[in-house]
């Protein structure tokens, strides 16, 4: 009689377990980055936002540094700068528009659906003629706070 061997078929445990840590280590890598790239993302629409309602804080600046004033005088609702709401220019992402001091602010919107837990602050300085902006971002929501 013939003797045969049996083939095996399939992978086995050692094999199988090796690819279930290199797909955990993958996972590990890859969510944390790309909670970061959904973050920035979002902040990216309030950086859009911002760059809208810098040239009306400019001229603010502008006219009142000519008449003897400051930019803390730049503030929502004054020298065609927007009231301090959201109506008509928020993003799904934005909760606050705040403009004080010639200082904007730009809160995320919590919801159930996206949240965004930063505040984006801009920060115009102006010296010799030029206005320059300095962009920070803090673990808040509220635009009242900056």
């Amino acid at each position: 009689m013939k003797n045969f061997k049996k083939q095996s078929k399939g992978f086995t445990l050692i094999e199988l377990m090796i690819v279930v840590a290199i797909i955990g280590i993958l996972a590990a890598v890859a969510v944390p980055a790309y909670d970061d790239y959904v973050q920035d993302a979002k902040t990216t629409e309030m950086d859009k936002i911002a760059d809208g309602l810098k040239p009306l804080v400019i001229s603010c600046i502008q006219i009142e540094e000519a008449s003897g004033g400051s930019k803390d005088d730049c503030d929502g609702g004054s020298r065609s700068i927007p009231a301090d709401d959201t109506d008509g220019i928020s993003g799904s992402n934005v909760g606050c528009i705040a403009v004080l001091n010639g200082a904007i602010s730009i809160g995320g919107k919590i919801d159930s659906k996206t949240a965004v837990d930063t505040r984006v602050t801009y920060t115009p300085t102006y010296s010799g003629g030029t206005i320059s902006w300095a962009r920070t971002e803090t673990a808040d929501t509220d635009c009242s706070a900056a």
